[in-house]
């Protein structure tokens, strides 16, 4: 049974509301402008289980696809890329959109319904960008992204070695901001990149293999 399953089919408009109204009172039961809660509400707002919208997003998408109708949907897409053309217009259109209210309220954390619901069209915006990016399977298209795909493949690596390596690298006197972001970088790429290659592709080939469903992408 898929662990996901329970929490997705649960994830009701009435969760969403409880969920943005948690976000909302949050916000006004820890003031923003004071530095020693300003942590406080951060993690309120977005570290609480379920409220982090990006994952939320990516979980349904992945979900969709391995579908029978997100299969059929995408199958469509792909034979017919001319209907990803207005898809990509909305999809510009929202990201415009949401830059420009970021632009107009970069203090994010001072207004309550930024807090509350900025995030939810921002993991739309990115969810339909990725779905786009999913149909394009032209050669050219495939050769051109190669490299951001492998990125894509060891991302979950990049994020839990991030950490580590920034704060290493604080203990280094003297480095550079520019320095900094540059090593943080390369070295999260090459740790994730042994971390995939040594350690999570062997175990996910030696038992992750029957747990996958038939005639859906691994």
């Amino acid at each position: 049974m898929d662990p996901l399953r329970p929490y997705l089919e649960h994830r009701s408009d009435v969760g969403r509301n409880r969920l943005d109204l948690a976000r909302f009172l949050a916000w006004y039961v820890i003031n923003p402008k004071d530095v020693n809660q300003s942590l406080a509400l951060w993690m309120t707002a977005t570290q609480v289980p379920g409220m982090l919208d990006e994952f939320a997003g990516g979980l349904l998408l992945a979900r969709f696809m391995r579908s029978e109708k997100g299969r059929s949907i995408t199958d469509t897409l792909v034979g017919r890329q001319y209907l990803l053309l207005p898809l990509a217009v909305i999809v510009s259109l929202l990201f415009w959109w949401l830059f420009k209210t970021y632009w107009e309220y970069p203090m994010f954390w001072f207004f309550p319904w930024m807090v509350t619901f900025f995030r939810t069209p921002l993991s739309i915006a990115f969810a339909l960008l990725l779905l786009i990016a999913c149909c394009l399977n032209n050669d050219i298209w495939l050769r051109l992204t190669g490299p951001f795909r492998y990125l894509g493949t060891i991302s979950y690596g990049i994020y839990l070695w991030h950490l580590p390596v920034v704060l290493s690298l604080k203990r280094i006197a003297g480095l550079s901001p520019e320095s900094a972001l540059v090593l943080t970088t390369v070295l999260s790429i090459v740790f994730a990149a042994i971390s995939w290659h040594f350690f999570e592709k062997p175990i996910i080939g030696s038992y992750g293999g029957s747990r996958v469903k038939p005639g859906l992408p691994a």
